[in-house]
């Protein structure tokens, strides 16, 4: 037989439940996040952001030289040949223009 409790904990960050009459909260998956307490379900990681690890509270900007244009992602790609990304959390990279020449994974054309 198991007692309840007289209070309901809430789910620390980096975790969530969505369901009810549990007993644990569950670990945020990778490529989510989970920055608040008491949260009913996890965040998608945004665009330009990844989230590589279980019960993230924060996610991680993607690095300059690199982009990711999809959400709930657990890694950035490579900015490719011919174009730049030349800032953090960058989306879409930027095709290299005129007069210049962009390899991969150049900060700046």
């Amino acid at each position: 037989f198991l007692q309840g409790s007289l209070l309901p904990t809430p789910c620390s960050p980096g975790s969530y439940q969505d369901e009810k009459r549990t007993t644990s909260c569950k670990s945020c998956l990778p490529g989510n996040y989970c920055p608040e307490s008491a949260m009913e379900i996890m965040y998608n990681c945004s665009l330009g952001y990844y989230c590589p690890d279980t019960g993230l509270v924060n996610r991680k900007a993607c690095k300059i030289g690199e982009y990711q244009n999809l959400t709930a992602q657990i890694q950035c790609e490579a900015c490719p040949g011919g174009y730049s990304c030349d800032g953090l959390a960058t989306i879409n990279p930027k095709l290299c223009p005129k007069g210049f020449t962009c390899f991969c994974q150049d900060i700046f054309p």
